[in-house]
């Protein structure tokens, strides 16, 4: 059995990425080597998981384009976190802090991936203005900034407790990833065809990250983890699992030449379609007062992590209402012109139902003229025929003959003219002939 070219390429990255990266942690002491190693093949697994992620980008649904670009953006603040890291590591020769200034970076890497899952690219609906899911994507990433900075900063900058720091960075990180991970299953159990497995192998690839970045980060606060060490190797094959994704997305949106209708999607989910980012945005925006009434009345920490708090919340509150009234402003600005639409497709109905009412006036006005003219037509052919009779009797004087002829010629006259009524009732096909033009410019 021959082997596809996308098939041959992820059997080489597990063995490279994923095979090598075990042999190198199980084999190798811990050392600098070790470290500039792991340090080198956490900067290229994003740079696959982006290779299979992207090569899907280039459809003609810009929904399905801008689902795998969010993926593949979260993998590249990922690795930008990692390149941070790797500068301490190996160009600075030096542990990397605890805290990390590029923990904000790591954190922040998920929250393109979940506005991903808002854009349902198998769903066969309408597309929605792009506008609204620009807007509903800020909202999310300003709360989970918010929540960053309420949770986790005040323990790094204002009040330094390094355990304290790591417990909140790692609950916190640990919520964002399984809404991510939910937000995964719920789309893999509602969905069929070709687009369950897609999501079946992103669920996969998101929870073993979820899993492989709790351990390392708990192993981080005790101080048993290094780079290149065994803790590395999930993380390592869930960025290869996101690569490999892509990749057999891509295998299957190429072998399906014609494209298929999808089976229809669930009623409870075409019902939420495109609903549940702006309504999470909507709470968000309440989560806000609530949080800082927990910080004055609930709140045991110190009074300076207890101000700084009250300070982000009144920042992220400006900055959250300011875009749920820009969201707002756009939503009634296409309701105007919602509303515009629509009084013009009734102006266009009412003018086609007196159209409508027109023709049925002349069509019962064709009827009433058909009608009138078979009544016509047959005192008509009586005159004719007596006019005929009149003027051919050798008894009848002259005058009287000359009288007949004129009777006929304005019965005739009279029969062309209900002739022309008849074909113009449809009750007579309409007869062509020609026309002489100088006739009828002479006369």
């Amino acid at each position: 059995m021959r082997l596809k070219p996308t098939t041959w390429m992820l059997i080489a990255a597990w063995i490279l990425l994923v095979g090598g990266y075990a042999a190198a942690a199980l084999i190798f002491p811990p050392g600098p080597e070790l470290t500039a190693f792991g340090d080198v093949m956490q900067c290229l697994v994003p740079l696959f998981a982006n290779a299979g992620l992207l090569i899907n980008a280039g459809s003609t649904h810009w929904r399905r384009n801008a689902f795998w670009m969010l993926l593949a953006l979260g993998c590249s603040m990922w690795m930008a976190g990692q390149l941070l890291w790797t500068f301490y590591e190996v160009v600075l020769h030096q542990p990397v802090p605890n805290p990390f200034v590029g923990d904000v970076i790591f954190f922040l890497h998920t929250v393109p991936m979940i506005g991903a899952l808002a854009l349902l690219p198998h769903a066969r609906s309408a597309d929605r203005g792009i506008r609204h899911g620009y807007l509903d994507f800020l909202l999310l990433l300003s709360w989970w900034v918010y929540l960053y900075a309420f949770i986790v900063l005040p323990w790094q900058y204002i009040q330094p407790v390094t355990a304290f720091y790591g417990n909140s960075y790692n609950h916190l990180y640990m919520v964002e990833n399984i809404v991510f991970v939910i937000g995964l299953g719920v789309l893999w159990m509602r969905t069929t065809g070709p687009w369950r497995w897609v999501y079946a192998n992103l669920f996969a690839a998101a929870f073993l990250y979820s899993c492989s970045s709790l351990t390392i980060n708990v192993a981080i606060d005790i101080g048993k983890y290094y780079t290149g060490s065994i803790y590395d190797i999930p993380l390592i094959a869930s960025f290869a699992w996101f690569g490999s994704a892509g990749l057999l997305a891509f295998q299957t949106a190429k072998a399906s030449e014609t494209p298929r209708p999808e089976a229809p999607m669930p009623r409870a989910l075409r019902s939420s379609e495109f609903g549940w980012t702006s309504r999470l945005a909507m709470a968000a925006v309440l989560s806000l007062p609530v949080m800082a009434a927990w910080n004055i009345s609930v709140s045991v920490a110190p009074w300076p992590v207890r101000e700084f708090r009250m300070v982000v919340t009144m920042v992220a509150l400006v900055v959250l209402t300011a875009l749920v009234f820009l969201r707002q402003r756009l939503v009634d600005l296409e309701r105007l012109r919602l509303l515009a639409a629509s009084q013009e497709s009734l102006e266009n109905l009412r003018r086609l139902q007196t159209s409508f009412a027109q023709s049925e006036k002349m069509a019962a006005l064709g009827q009433l003229a058909a009608g009138a003219a078979r009544e016509i037509n047959n005192p008509l052919t009586a005159i004719l025929g007596y006019s005929d009779l009149m003027k051919d009797d050798e008894e009848m004087p002259g005058r009287l003959k000359l009288l007949a002829a004129r009777i006929q010629e304005q019965a005739r006259r009279t029969k062309l003219l209900v002739n022309n009524l008849l074909s113009f009732a449809r009750q007579l096909p309409v007869e062509k002939s020609f026309l002489d033009i100088h006739s009828v410019l002479k006369g």
